[in-house]
């Protein structure tokens, strides 16, 4: 059985993340942090982190997904 979930991290505000993860549009320049969306995969028996990707904050969860479908094995289920 494996999960997957998406969710977002906070980073600290420096210029190489400000410019790989640049803050929300809807933040003043300069008042805000770089944030990042993350997509995981996991097994639910074990816990364990299977498989991670990192993009920035606008991209939709479904794209995030579609590159962790790999991950899977065949008779994997899905949750």
């Amino acid at each position: 059985m494996k999960v997957i979930d998406g969710s977002t991290v906070s980073m600290p505000d420096t210029i190489e993340n400000q410019i790989e993860y640049p803050q929300p549009s809807t933040q003043k320049a300069g008042c805000g942090f770089p944030i990042a969306k993350i997509g995981v995969v996991f097994s639910l028996v074990k816990g364990a982190t299977i498989a991670l990707f990192i993009d920035v904050l606008n991209t939709h969860d479904i794209k995030l997904a579609r590159r962790l479908y790999s991950f899977l094995k065949p008779n994997d289920v899905l949750l």
